[in-house]
């Protein structure tokens, strides 16, 4: 199996050296034979990006970084453009798409050491309708700096935690440490934009396109041993939002009404305070945990029939279940971003349902 390593990069001068290296290639790399082909994908960068891209070509053992450019700003267009590239690629080389893994990076996240190889290896063992998915952890630094907010992070999410699905139900997918074979994705339909019926743009391009993977009955596997530090940049830039959100992306007009409200807790100091606006951002928390590791992969393995969590689990959340429409496989496979809207919106306009739900369920409501 061939690793093909997607890195879409906007104005990423800071990290892209750094990132590039801790995967093998460029400057600094650990080593002069790469695992696999890197393609980076520039989407209208102003810095020195596109100049430091070529570098780590030139750098790198002849043919094992590729750059393209796609000017359509966004998630999707970059990873979309990067995979097209590697079809391509893949066809030149005469390796057939079920051999193709497709692994996504973030151009400021630091890979450990044999992640590629980890994922190959489960790639090749997994076999096709399969999603991999690596281990998000926190850099050292991080966590020593702002051990209080892990630790009220860790508190928060502990309290539902008993009211989350197995893995083996799970649907969000981390863009940034996953993998999945050209066959599948073909299959799977692509990277798709979609919008809300108020036209915004719904994000979590890659969740979205396992929920479509879902309705073909592909499955998610966890590889253990692959692990990286993803960038705290959206924390720092956003500490109280990132925190009630989980650090799910909402639109642009979710994040301008909480910046509005909760104005006042948005550092990681104020979340440290004991007053009404960080109760309220921990009950934001406790409801997206709810919601996207709860809620909605319940509802949707009740709609493809596929659930392997406890008849338990599934009666304690009927009360929820009843708040959501009934669910198609036909909806998944056509409007994923629809599915995932709907069962977020919960949080919008059942927020006194869900409130009192954890309440009941939770030592922390």
């Amino acid at each position: 199996m061939r690793a093909y390593i997607v890195m879409p990069c906007l104005n990423e001068q800071r990290e892209l050296v750094a990132t590039c290296a801790s995967l093998g290639f460029g400057p600094g790399a650990a080593t002069d034979k790469p695992d696999g082909t890197l393609v980076l994908v520039d989407n209208g960068s102003t810095d020195r990006t596109f100049e430091l891209s070529r570098d780590i070509q030139q750098t790198s053992p002849p043919g094992t970084v590729e750059l393209t450019y796609e000017p359509e700003r966004g998630y999707v267009p970059p990873r979309r453009r990067g995979i097209d590239l590697v079809a391509q690629l893949a066809l030149e080389e005469g390796v057939v798409a079920e051999d193709v893994l497709i692994l996504q990076a973030d151009a400021d996240t630091q890979y450990q050491p044999g992640y590629v190889a980890e994922m190959r290896a489960a790639g090749e063992t997994a076999g096709p309708q399969t999603l991999l998915e690596g281990r998000a952890e926190a850099a050292p630094e991080f966590a020593l700096e702002h051990s209080a907010y892990q630790a009220l992070c860790e508190q928060v999410s502990a309290s539902v935690r008993a009211l989350c699905v197995a893995e083996a139900d799970d649907v969000i997918v981390d863009d940034k440490i996953c993998a999945f074979r050209l066959a599948d994705y073909r299959v799977w339909g692509g990277h798709e934009r979609e919008y809300d019926p108020h036209g915004e743009e719904i994000h979590a391009e890659t969740s979205r396109l396992f929920l479509r993977a879902k309705s073909y009955n592909a499955r998610k596997i966890i590889v253990e041993r692959a692990t990286a530090q993803p960038s705290r940049r959206k924390l720092y830039e956003s500490p109280g939002l990132y925190f009630a959100t989980s650090g799910f992306p909402h639109g642009a007009d979710w994040v301008a009404r909480w910046r509005r409200d909760y104005a006042g807790i948005d550092s990681f100091e104020a979340l440290h305070q004991s007053h009404s606006p960080v109760h309220e951002a921990i009950l934001l928390r406790q409801c997206h945990d709810l919601i996207l590791f709860g809620v909605l992969p319940l509802w949707v393995g009740h709609a493809l029939g596929t659930l392997a969590t406890t008849d338990a689990l599934r009666a304690r959340f009927a009360p929820l279940l009843r708040l959501l429409p009934p669910l198609t496989r036909d909806q998944l496979r056509h409007t994923p971003g629809l599915v995932l809207h709907t069962a977020l919106q919960l949080i919008d306009t059942q927020l006194p349902q869900l409130k009192s739900y954890l309440a009941e369920n939770t030592n922390l409501g």
